[in-house]
Formats: structure tokens, sequence, C-alpha cells
């Protein structure tokens, strides 16, 4: 789902291909998170049975966080792939969490791209991008009249009601309320608008 909502939680992964029977020296990761996020945590860094890396055991690492920068890194010095078999193929994970921040400035259509790279010490350089696409809140809309007709001595009136749903995560901004009255109702005389919040 490449859609995301202000406030909503989501896991950005990155593979990190190892060769067969081979090893990758150097192995150092950045990611510069985009403004429109803040990390929250790691979800944890894994990788296929054959893998190793002489950094210790991958479920004693972490991505490293620097506040501040945006910045996430995590250096693994050699990883070494020890299976033979060629037509496996064989991977190490990485993990985190972000959330999208809640801010006026991102609206409706908003893109977020996220650019990781991944270095080794012959001087290559992998990189990968993941774009996601900011959508508004869901809202509920409902519409109700009190009375069913309209005559010489009666009003009909209309209520409108926006909420959140109950799973809406942030706030939604410049919210339009557009409705399209018979054209006789429209006339001075009988609009009575006013407005309620709670």
């Amino acid at each position: 789902d490449p859609y995301v909502t202000l406030g909503e939680e989501m896991i950005y992964r990155l593979a990190i291909e190892v060769p067969e029977n081979g090893s990758l020296n150097s192995v150092f990761v950045e990611d510069f998170l985009p403004n429109e996020v803040t990390y929250i945590w790691s979800e944890g860094i894994t990788a296929s049975s054959a893998i190793t890396s002489n950094r210790g055991s991958f479920a004693s690492l972490s991505p490293v966080y620097i506040p501040g920068t945006h910045m996430l890194t995590r250096d693994f010095w050699t990883v070494t792939n020890s299976d033979q078999i060629s037509w496996t193929v064989e991977y190490l994970y990485l993990a985190y969490r972000v959330r999208v921040n809640d801010e006026v400035w991102i609206v409706q259509g908003s893109l977020i791209q996220n650019n990781a790279t991944v270095e080794r010490s012959d001087g290559s350089t992998s990189w990968s991008s993941v774009i996601w696409e900011v959508v508004e809140p869901a809202l509920e809309f409902t519409k109700s009249a009190q009375g069913t007709h309209y005559d010489d001595q009666h009003r009909l009136g209309y209520y409108l009601s926006v909420e959140h749903t109950s799973w809406s995560t942030a706030n939604a901004y410049d919210v339009t309320i557009i409705d399209n009255l018979a054209a006789w109702l429209l006339e001075s005389s009988l609009v009575d608008i006013s407005v309620v919040t709670g």
C-alpha cells in the first residue's frame, strides 16, 4: 500500500543481497530520512542463516539514529555468506519504524521519498528508493433533515456532521463542505446557517 495518512506509522525495510560463498567488505548503510517523518525505533536486523558479520550477532545490532540529523546508519564491517548453493539468494535485512508528521504543510498528494545507500570498501555504492503518497485522514460525513416537508408555517432543517473515523490518527486541515441545495432553498429569507462544534 503506497498511501499513508498524517500520524500513521510505517516501516522501512532494506534488503542487502550477499553473494554466494563470498563476502562484502566494510558494508556501511546510510539513510537520510525525509523531513516528513520522525524516527521511532528499530524493528531489528535479521539475515539468512548462512550470513554472518565479524561485527557480531545481528540480534545484538541495530541501526544507529543520530538525533538532529535525520540520519540513520549501521556499519557491518565484513559480511560473509557461507552458502555454496548458487540457486538460492541470501539477504541481510534492516527494518525501522517511522511516523508521518502531523503538520499543516504536509497536504493531500504530498510525496514522501526515502533514499537509502549501501557503501563498500571497494568504493561501490548501491541505493534504493521508496515513495509514499499522503492522503487525507478518513472522515465520516452524515447529513440529516429535521422535518420531511416545507410550507409557510415550517422550516426545513439540515444537520451536517463531520467526524474522524475510529482509526483516524491525525488532524484534517482545510476541510471544505459543499452542499448543493435546491435553488428555492437559497433565497436569502430562507437560509439560516449556524456552526456547532464539539
